[in-house]
């Protein structure tokens, strides 16, 4: 911690985002999101394409999941969201899962967001299983169990070893 506030004096911007995560996380110091954003701010500012992406889910997840600030929280992700992150529609797509802040609980619109997330680059594997639980339940969607075995199936190829598990244990 104290290495990287060291070298923010270099404008480092690699050390911005290495802060970002200290404060964000808690390594080295105490949680503090307030220093996390505005060590990330830095980061979108000074940084890579990447590193931008990363940033902005961090921001729009701190502000979204820990500050209860939903508007400002949300565009930060669907902004990384469109620049290609997966886990910025994964999150907004936990957003309206589970009801988060004054969004209110709509499974077609999580629906969305998760399949959003799975047409990135950067697929991850327990969402794939989490839109086949959507089919499966006929949450947000027509019950598909056809489809949900699909979904299991692609995201065990994967290595997704809950999609294994479902595979195994329901009724199509």
């Amino acid at each position: 911690f104290e290495y990287y506030k060291l070298a923010d004096q270099n404008n480092d911007n690699n050390s911005y985002c290495n802060l970002a995560e200290c404060y964000g996380l808690g390594k080295g110091t105490s949680i503090n999101f307030d220093e996390a954003i505005k060590w990330y701010e830095k980061c979108i500012n000074n940084g890579t394409p990447i590193g931008k992406r990363k940033s902005q889910v961090r921001i729009g997840y701190i502000l979204s999941f820990e500050k209860n600030e939903m508007d400002r929280g949300m565009q930060y992700l669907k902004s990384a969201g469109e620049d290609g992150s997966a886990a910025a529609y994964y999150y907004l797509g936990e957003i309206y899962n589970h009801g988060i802040g004054k969004i209110p609980v709509d499974y077609k619109s999580a629906l969305s967001y998760f399949k959003q997330s799975i047409n990135t680059d950067d697929v991850l594997p327990f969402v794939v299983t989490l839109i086949g639980d959507f089919y499966y339940e006929g949450k947000g969607t027509i019950q598909d169990k056809k489809k949900a075995k699909e979904m299991y199936q692609a995201a065990a190829k994967r290595g997704d070893k809950e999609a294994l598990k479902k595979l195994k244990e329901l009724t199509f």
